[in-house]
């Protein structure tokens, strides 16, 4: 059986509920938010580009920390051991919107590189 994780994407506040079930299933947490400290879409209100728009990719993608926290998510699914015993991630930051869904779309290409089957959970 080929190996899967799921990544659940969200933000601190909004999405705190979610936060603790996920923990209660064992989820490993990752805050991307301490790796990745400048935040694209503070400020800019509800105009503020999301996802997978290009000037949001290259402003999480071009900040130092940006290879520490996709490398975190993906040794937080514990994959690379070849058990069964892999993680789900929580991958978090301050809205869910910019720095972690960005992150967890790269982390996601690395597992499948690796063979990892891969689904993503946003829920900003």
């Amino acid at each position: 059986m080929a190996q899967r994780v799921v990544l659940v994407v969200c933000g601190f506040d909004q999405h705190r509920a979610h936060i603790s079930e996920c923990r209660d299933f064992g989820f490993a947490d990752i805050d991307v938010a301490n790796l990745l400290p400048r935040d694209p879409g503070k400020g800019r209100g509800k105009g503020s580009q999301k996802g997978d728009h290009p000037n949001l990719v290259d402003d999480v993608v071009t900040q130092s920390g940006f290879e520490a926290a996709v490398a975190a998510v993906v040794a937080a699914t514990k994959t690379e051991t070849g058990g069964s015993a892999n993680k789900n991630g929580l991958v978090k930051c301050r809205q869910g919107k910019h720095r972690s869904p960005v992150v967890a779309a790269v982390a996601c290409e690395v597992l499948e590189a690796r063979g990892v089957e891969v689904r993503i959970v946003e829920l900003a």
